[in-house]
């Protein structure tokens, strides 16, 4: 994609360069083809999976030994590949910034409807989604210039239909990005837009699908939502206490909170992963 992208010579009219938008980025299909890639990509970089989800198998690697090392870890991972996740591994040059996500309905090319939430710092070296708000409380025109870079990234990959989830960090010079994702954003996101906004994704994809237009504009938001993921070894440590079950149950029931148990500790890996989201919707 970065690559792809990188290349385009004419952008829409009246709007910015696509290529600008875009980060060194390298596929390495072989350990020989890693020390090639190690050595036109500036340090510190993120290692990651061509495929994943969640931040899985995302690091960050301050040096060429680190690089290896990590690429070796993730070639080991059988439980990692046992959930049909391949190991195409991508080296990326890091981009410092704020991450944000950019929620898109787009049919024929048309950009119908946008939703812009922020993450919070990861507070590892795996990039772990550990916080996350919806609506963006950034200013209208940094949203704008997310939603500007999104849709062109989108519209220059050829994804002129559908619903896309973008990954985005603002940085001094403007938008960088980081993927497409060429389907809606994944675990709470569908329903954290139908709470925020009102819009179903998932009958949205459904519909362009199908070549129907959906009723689809960017409205007023309801309110906002705001959530905390926990990585796995916090979440084990957090059943150990008899009373955290019951307490997070209690919390649902009063419709105080919102849980979602994204993986329970029966899958090892080699680094760590996300496990339970907590989120919070407050009416406006």
């Amino acid at each position: 994609t970065q690559q792809h992208l990188g290349r385009v010579a004419h952008s829409l009219q009246h709007f910015p360069d696509v290529s600008l938008y875009t980060v060194p980025c390298l596929q390495v299909n072989s350990p020989a083809e890693l020390q090639e890639v190690i050595e036109k990509v500036d340090f510190p970089a993120v290692m990651k999976l061509e495929y994943g989800e969640g931040g899985l198998g995302v690091k960050m690697v301050e040096n060429p030994q680190q690089c290896e090392e990590f690429y070796d870890s993730i070639k080991q991972q059988k439980d990692l590949f046992s959930l049909g996740i391949t190991p195409e591994v991508m080296l990326m040059e890091y981009v410092g910034g704020e991450k944000h996500v950019v929620d898109l309905i787009i049919f024929s090319g048309k950009l119908l409807a946008a939703f812009v939430s922020d993450y919070g710092p990861s507070g590892s070296h795996y990039f772990l989604n550990l916080s996350h708000i919806m609506p963006s409380k950034l200013c209208p025109e940094k949203v704008n210039q997310l939603v500007t870079a999104a849709y062109q990234s989108c519209i220059y990959c050829g994804l002129k239909n559908g619903v896309f989830n973008v990954d985005l960090k603002m940085t001094e010079t403007g938008p960088k990005l980081l993927e497409i994702n060429p389907r809606t954003g994944g675990i709470y996101m569908p329903a954290w837009v139908k709470a925020v906004y009102g819009f179903d994704l998932i009958l949205v994809s459904f519909l362009i699908a199908c070549d129907i237009r959906p009723h689809a504009w960017t409205p007023e938001p309801r309110g906002h939502i705001a959530g905390l993921s926990t990585p796995m070894t916090q979440y084990l440590h957090a059943l150990e206490n008899p009373s955290f079950t019951a307490t997070l149950k209690h919390l649902e029931a009063n419709r105080i909170i919102h849980s979602i148990i994204l993986r329970d500790g029966s899958s090892k890996f080699g680094f760590e992963v996300v496990s339970l989201n907590l989120s919070s919707f407050s009416h406006s």
